[in-house]
């Protein structure tokens, strides 16, 4: 294109809309990047949360075997006070959980395993000794006693015990290491946001700085010499002193 197919007006115009053309396109990778970065952290925080319902779950089912336990040494239905809550929070906690946690269909399997381990326990170990608890009165025979504290001394329920607690660890591990792959990426973002608005705003000062030579250098050219030399020519002219030349030099 020829330097002087433009007019004035057209390459004052271009000279501002290149850079806010620059500093928007800027504007825009930040403000994407921004939008990740809050998304990331949002995952981070929705991994907290799930390692904090699994504690909650293990601390309910602890919950239900310390009630067991304590009705069994007592036969005061009061003791079973946490079983009973244990077990409600147990069910709210996994079901929730599982929902949490529902785009990782590994994760949602340890759940239901650990769902089953538990009722497991439930059917086989504590409602069998809490139903033999209630067998034995003040009147029974102490061998009955006895038939209690056997079968509580012989920890039937600590294989499913020790199973729930592996599967919670497995759990809370997997998402651990989730945290750490989603603070990566959010760093990877932050710096990848500061890189892009030093190199774009590097960019815009060149790209300008190269378009306001290129503007005032055309503009000398079409008027034939320094703005304020041609002002001051325009202005002896029309004050009727024609010896001077387009330079700003008399001529005789």
């Amino acid at each position: 294109m020829n330097k002087n197919s433009l007019s004035l007006t057209k390459k004052l115009m271009l000279g501002f809309a290149v850079p806010v053309v620059c500093i928007m396109i800027i504007a825009g990778i930040v403000h994407k990047n921004t939008s990740n970065l809050l998304i990331s952290n949002g995952w981070v925080n929705h991994t907290h949360e799930a390692i904090r319902d699994a504690n909650l779950i293990m601390a309910a089912m602890v919950d239900r075997e310390t009630g067991m336990r304590g009705f069994l040494v007592t036969g005061v239905d009061e003791f079973l006070e946490p079983y009973i809550k244990g077990g409600d929070a147990f069910k709210e906690k996994i079901t929730a959980l599982k929902q949490k946690v529902s785009d990782n269909p590994p994760q949602v399997e340890r759940l239901q395993a650990i769902e089953s381990m538990a009722a497991q326990w439930v059917s086989n170990v504590a409602e069998p000794a809490i139903a033999l608890r209630r067998t034995v009165s003040l009147e029974s025979d102490p061998s009955e006693y006895l038939a209690v504290w056997e079968f509580a001394k012989a920890g039937k329920g600590k294989k499913s015990m020790d199973g729930i607690r592996t599967k919670i660890a497995e759990f809370i591990a997997i998402e651990n290491k989730l945290i750490d792959v989603r603070i990566a990426d959010a760093s990877s973002l932050v710096a990848s946001t500061n890189f892009m608005t030093l190199l774009g705003s590097l960019i815009t000062l060149v790209i300008s700085a190269v378009l306001g030579f290129y503007i005032v250098t055309n503009i000398k050219s079409d008027v034939g010499g320094e703005p304020s030399v041609i002002s001051g020519i325009s202005k002896k002219i029309a004050d009727g002193d024609l010896t001077i030349s387009s330079h700003g030099q008399k001529v005789s």
